[in-house]
Order: structure tokens, then C-alpha cells, then sequence
């Protein structure tokens, strides 16, 4: 029997027949059976950019920090500790996946960098680590740069981006280390593919912490799952074109993962059914509903900056005015008055500063659990 299995709900349950534009949404629940393996966990861990004071003295730094966490059988990878100059983003995820790329795949193989100043993301870097199911996460130290792009790359490879002043990076690389080494099943992944007429649009992580993980290219999309406990979630928004009445296939999800060195994969098609019934379509998924305005306003933020571009002040307001309004409904009352506050300064002075931003964007995440 397969340890990890995959439970998911639509909303609206039934489609109309006929209808000349239908919006969907799934909620995916990863659901873990039993006590997960123990995986051996090997960090590489880098620095990126200028950081106060010499960055091999930073990486000793964090290497006596993540030691405090690992056992016998863990292991850690210094990268950079002989290089004359700091890594550049793209530069520390090549490394890191050639000194990986030899560790065998049952070790739980991750990547952690200490990140200091805006740094390109390129669209070659997924593949760099995706293809070898190596996980990532990301320490920022500089409050002027604009979070977002770490925090859905992060998210995408199964880790976290985290912002926190250099005082408190070490600690929160120790803290992280444990998280990893939590039950994990090694390489595990989620592979969702569309069917039929079905046009995936966004993608959102729910669980651990909502996240905007982007707007979904034509084709499959692939997620590392990262560490499991707890189990992650996700929200996905569709488009279907006119139905007739009958039954369809809308989405293909493929788990794959390594137990006990044996590769599994557990596969599901999603079926739905178009019906002309009035009776069978007032219901709806109150909790699917919940879920997606939770992990919706994780887009804001990209909304406003998109909104900052191109000078759109109307629209800057009308985003803030949104956050405000879903953290009242989430009774989440002191990150109201905090939006309130945005608000305001955006009004006075006419603009937003990143860390501005990333202040909506923690606390937009810090909304995790839906009203009743």
C-alpha cells in the first residue's frame, strides 16, 4: 500500500451544462499514511552577495549554526569556502546542484542559501535543481529587496524563503535544519497535468503557509514536496470552456517519491460532471471557498508592485482596501490596523517601498486558517 496519497475537492461540485464560461477551483490535500522512513539529510549550504564582513567568515558561521541540528549520518557541504568572490544566485544553485548531484538520492538533498541584495532569477535555475528533486530554501538579509521572487521560487522546490535582520540568520538556519529533518519521504513530487478542455490559470500553495506560486504556463506543472510534516496543501484555479451534459476528466496528479530506495507513484485523474439539473448545483464547497480567498490574497502583493510599474495609484488603493476587508473577515483585527497604516502612508506620499511589500506579504501569509 502506497504511504502517500492524494484527497481533493472541487468547487463548484457540479457544472452547469452549457454555460459559455465555467471558473473552477481544486483543493489538493497531500495525506500522509504512517510514520515516514527516517532520510539523511545533507545541506549545501552558500552565501550570496556582499554580506557584512568576509563571507567565508559568514559560512563558518552557518556551518557551526546547522551542525548544532544534524546527526552521525547528516551531512554538510560548504559551498564557496575556497572562492575569491561572492556567489551571484544562479552561480550558488549550480554549485550546489553539482556537489549534490553524486549524494545518493535516498539522502533528503537540500540547498540553503544566506542571501544579501536583489538577486535575478532566471528561468534556467528551476531546471538546475528540479531535475534532481533537490530542495531549496532562503535566507534574505536585506529588508530594501523585494521578497516575492524568493518566496515562490523557494516554495516551488518544497522550502521557505525567510526574511530576517543578519542578527538572527544563524539561528533561523539552525531552526530550519531541524524543520528539514523532520519525516520526509526523499524526491517526493506532485506532477499536475490539464485534461481535455480544462485551462489551468494560478497556483497557490495552502499548507504550511498560503502562497502565491503563480499564474500556471500551458502544460504540466511539477512541485517538490518538501519536508511533510505538516502535510502541504494546495489551491488551483481552473477555466473550463461550454459543457454538455456528462462526465469529464479535468486533471491528471502524479505522486512520485522514493521508499526505502524503491521509487512509487500514485496517480489520480479527476473526473467531473456537467449537469442541466438545478437541484444538483446549489451546492457548494464552503471550506474550497474559504481556501481560495485564503490563498488569493497571497497575489496581491504582486498585484501592487505590478500596480507600482505602471503608476496606478486607483489600483494600489483599491488592493489595499481588499487586504483590509480579508483580514476583517478573518477576524485578524491588529493586521487590519497594520493595512490601515499602508494605507495612509501610501496616501501622504504617493508610493510604497519593498519593505512595505513584504510586510503585506508576512502578514497575508500569517492567515492560515479560514473562518468558520
Amino acid at each position: 500500500m502506497n504511504a502517500l496519497h492524494l484527497d481533493w475537492l472541487a468547487d463548484p461540485p457540479k457544472l452547469p451544462a452549457d454555460t459559455p464560461r465555467l471558473d473552477l477551483t481544486f483543493k489538493l490535500d497531500l495525506r500522509v499514511d504512517g510514520q515516514a522512513p527516517h532520510a539523511p539529510l545533507v545541506i549545501a549550504v552558500g552565501v550570496v552577495g556582499e554580506m557584512i564582513g568576509a563571507p567565508s567568515r559568514v559560512l563558518v558561521g552557518l556551518r557551526d549554526a546547522i551542525r548544532e541540528a544534524l546527526d552521525d549520518q547528516d551531512r554538510l557541504i560548504l559551498l564557496g569556502e575556497e572562492a575569491p568572490s561572492p556567489f551571484d544566485f544562479k552561480g550558488a544553485l549550480s554549485a550546489g546542484a553539482e556537489a549534490l548531484r553524486r549524494i545518493n538520492p535516498e539522502f533528503n538533498r537540500r540547498i540553503l542559501l544566506l542571501v544579501h541584495g536583489q538577486e535575478l532569477i532566471s528561468p534556467g535555475s528551476y531546471e538546475i535543481l528540479t531535475k534532481q528533486g533537490i530542495g531549496l530554501d532562503v535566507i534574505t538579509v536585506d529588508p530594501d529587496v523585494e521578497q516575492g521572487a524568493f518566496v515562490r521560487f523557494a516554495a516551488l522546490l518544497g522550502g521557505e524563503a525567510m526574511a530576517v535582520n543578519p542578527e538572527s540568520a544563524l539561528s533561523l538556519a539552525e531552526g530550519r535544519a531541524r524543520a528539514l529533518k523532520a519525516a520526509r519521504y526523499p524526491g517526493a513530487r506532485l506532477t499536475l497535468t490539464p485534461l481535455g478542455p480544462t485551462t489551468l490559470q494560478r497556483l497557490y500553495r495552502l499548507s504550511p503557509s498560503p502562497v502565491f506560486l503563480g499564474d500556471i504556463p500551458e502544460g504540466p506543472v511539477s512541485l517538490d514536496l518538501g519536508p511533510l510534516a505538516p502535510p502541504p496543501s494546495w489551491i488551483i484555479t481552473a477555466e473550463l470552456p461550454r459543457l454538455h451534459v456528462g462526465l469529464y476528466e479535468a486533471l491528471a496528479a502524479e505522486l512520485t517519491w522514493l521508499e526505502k530506495g524503491e521509487p512509487r507513484v500514485e496517480r489520480q485523474t479527476l473526473l467531473l460532471e456537467s449537469t442541466a439539473e438545478a437541484a444538483e448545483l446549489r451546492a457548494v464547497r464552503a471550506d474550497v471557498i474559504a481556501a481560495r480567498h485564503l490563498a488569493q490574497a497571497t497575489a496581491w502583493p504582486e498585484e501592487i508592485l505590478m500596480a507600482l510599474r505602471r503608476a496606478d495609484g486607483r489600483q494600489i488603493i483599491r488592493t489595499l482596501d481588499a487586504s483590509l476587508q480579508h483580514f476583517l473577515a478573518f477576524e485578524a483585527f491588529d493586521k487590519a490596523s497594520e493595512i490601515e497604516g499602508l494605507r495612509v502612508r501610501f496616501l501622504r506620499r504617493g508610493m510604497l517601498r519593498f519593505q512595505d511589500i513584504n510586510r503585506l506579504r508576512r502578514l497575508l501569509a500569517s492567515v492560515t486558517t479560514p473562518p468558520l
